[in-house]
């Protein structure tokens, strides 16, 4: 027997045992599942061990773990399912969560990945999602969130029809990854 199989049948029996399995226990295995079935391109099964994971460590109030699951459960349901609702309510809790938590990277992480999301759709609102993320970096003392924070309102800029500014605020948002500084990665997709 593989390390896969192993992992998925611990997971499924622990997920079985309930109440009388350690929580944190389950939710792990079904994520550690998860991720493997992620990894073979199995999205919807991924998807179902990812989000009884979050389940789970979100009832017994295991707020790191949840967020953990969250953070590959987004990504694989944006994979899997594209944007949507479901889609961004995983998002906005992820976001909660890490800022809840004092993640604040990871939040505006969250929060910009639901404004592409909100362009992909073609939200009415896509606004009020660049406008979150960009108050967040001009809040912010960090230089990846401020870097988010440009990013978003260029988009946004450049959604409205003011190319002149956007790129002045996509500039700017790239500008921290050049000379002087240390190459940092912003992730602008999930």
């Amino acid at each position: 027997m593989d390390d896969e199989s192993v992992a998925e049948r611990l997971a499924h029996h622990l997920w079985a045992a309930g109440p009388l399995a350690d929580p944190a226990r389950t939710a792990q295995a079904l994520a550690r599942a998860g991720r493997r079935a992620a990894t073979k391109l199995a999205f919807a099964a991924a998807g179902r061990h990812l989000d009884s994971a979050a389940q789970i460590a979100r009832t017994a109030g295991l707020r790191d773990l949840e967020l953990s699951v969250l953070s590959l459960l987004t990504l694989v349901a944006s994979r899997h399912g594209g944007y949507g609702g479901s889609t961004f309510d995983l998002l906005e809790r992820a976001e909660y969560l890490a800022r809840t938590l004092g993640r604040e990277k990871a939040a505006v992480h969250f929060l910009f990945v639901r404004l592409v999301g909100a362009y992909t759709s073609i939200e009415k609102d896509r606004g009020r999602w660049a406008r979150r993320v960009y108050e967040r970096g001009r809040a912010s003392a960090d230089p990846i969130i401020q870097a988010y924070g440009r990013h978003a309102w260029g988009l946004y800029r450049w959604d409205i029809g003011n190319i002149g500014e956007a790129y002045r605020f996509l500039s700017a948002s790239s500008g921290y990854l050049g000379a002087g500084h240390q190459r940092r990665e912003v992730r602008l997709m999930p």
